[in-house]
C-alpha cells in the first residue's frame, strides 16, 4: 500500500514538472492581462469564452434572499458583466528582470506591483498596509501564466494571457 502511495506521489509530481514550463525574462516581458479568476467550490469566470460558474450554495442564497428562482439568470449576468468589467482593467506589465508594474491606469502611470523571482517561481507584492512583501506562487502553462494565491484556505488561480 505504501509503494503504490509513493508511486502515485511520483507521478502527480513528475507530471506536474513536466507540464510547467520554465519563467523566462524573454518570454515574461511585455503587458499581460487577467483573463481566468477560480476559486474552487465558489466561482469560476473565464473572460475567454464569458462562462461564469457559481456554486449551488450561492445561487441557492441568491434565490432564498430574492425569493424569486428566476432572478438566478439576471442575477448570474449581471456577475458576468461584473467580472468581465473587473478583469478587463487589470493590465500589467512585466520587464525583463521580473519587475511588475500595474498600468491599468495607463503606462504614464504604471504603478510599482513588485517582481517575480523567475528561480523560485514567487511573485513578491507589495503589501502598502504592513509595508512586506507577499509571496505568491507562479507557473507558467501553455503561454498562460498563473498566480496561486492563498485566500481562506483556498488557493484561488488567477490566469493571465500575454497581450500581443
Amino acid at each position: 500500500m505504501n509503494k503504490t502511495f509513493l508511486l502515485i506521489l511520483f507521478l502527480a509530481g513528475t507530471l506536474t514538472t513536466i507540464a510547467q514550463e520554465k519563467i523566462t525574462g524573454e518570454r515574461l516581458a511585455g503587458k499581460w492581462n487577467v483573463i481566468t479568476m477560480d476559486i474552487p467550490g465558489r466561482m469560476y469566470y473565464s473572460s475567454v469564452n464569458d462562462s461564469l460558474f457559481m456554486s449551488r450554495s450561492q445561487i441557492a442564497e441568491i434565490n432564498e434572499n430574492s425569493g424569486d428562482t428566476s432572478l438566478n439568470e439576471m442575477m448570474q449576468s449581471m456577475m458576468k458583466g461584473a467580472m468581465k468589467a473587473q478583469l478587463s482593467k487589470m493590465i500589467f506589465f512585466f520587464d525583463d528582470k521580473g519587475n511588475v508594474y500595474d498600468i491599468a491606469q495607463g503606462e504614464a502611470n504604471k504603478k510599482n506591483m513588485g517582481r517575480l523571482d523567475m528561480e523560485k517561481n514567487l511573485f513578491y507584492i507589495k503589501d502598502e498596509e504592513t509595508n512586506t512583501e507577499k509571496e505568491i506562487p507562479v507557473d507558467f502553462k501553455n503561454g498562460l501564466l498563473r498566480l496561486a494565491i492563498l485566500d481562506e484556505g483556498i488557493i484561488v488561480s488567477i490566469w493571465c494571457k500575454k497581450m500581443i
